[in-house]
């Protein structure tokens, strides 16, 4: 689907070893509200997902039919961009799990300007919440290694999401740099 708007969201990768390339898509008139299909729940709940919401579910869905990471946020609560990057001394999260835990230096994390948002390739966090309530979100993928073209992963999440947002103004995908270094 091409893109209806020259809107971007900056990402960085401070960590080009443990992140490659980090894909993000501003969706704007989203219906936060628009149920889970059926399929897709008992799908999940197969595979050990719980249902949470419309948006989470077919990020999780995608997430487990491609094996990789793929997180749904609401642009209007992250503070600044999207930096992906090594944990700092100190630095705690509380997770979608409801669980705290310490980070350190050698943990992969995705981060806004007030510190992780979630874990790479593990588990987001409970802030900024992951459920968009005001119609405009940001899809992100993260990968370390190239599996399948970026055309047929955004194929696959476009179709998967379709049932969310389907008069939604898809806008134009964010990659950072880094990943333009890494090799095919």
């Amino acid at each position: 689907m091409p893109a209806a708007s020259d809107s971007k969201f900056p990402v960085k990768i401070s960590d080009p070893q443990g992140c490659g390339r980090f894909t993000g898509r501003v969706i704007r008139n989203v219906d936060p509200g628009a149920p889970t299909p059926a399929w897709m729940k008992e799908r999940l709940e197969r595979a050990g997902q719980r249902a949470i919401s419309a948006l989470v579910d077919v990020t999780n869905y995608v997430m487990l039919e491609l094996g990789r990471p793929l997180h749904v946020y609401d642009l209007d609560k992250l503070a600044g961009g999207i930096d992906v990057r090594l944990g700092r001394k100190g630095e705690r999260v509380k997770l979608l799990n409801e669980m705290t835990v310490d980070v350190d230096e050698s943990v992969l994390c995705i981060t806004d300007r007030s510190g992780p948002i979630g874990l790479g390739g593990i588990m987001a966090a409970t802030r900024p919440r992951p459920i968009p309530r005001h119609g405009t979100s940001c899809s992100s993928r993260r990968s370390s290694t190239r599996r399948r073209s970026p055309g047929a992963r955004a194929a696959t999440t476009l179709r998967a999401m379709r049932h969310i947002a389907s008069s939604a103004a898809w806008t134009s995908t964010t990659t950072s740099p880094a990943s333009s270094a890494r090799p095919g």
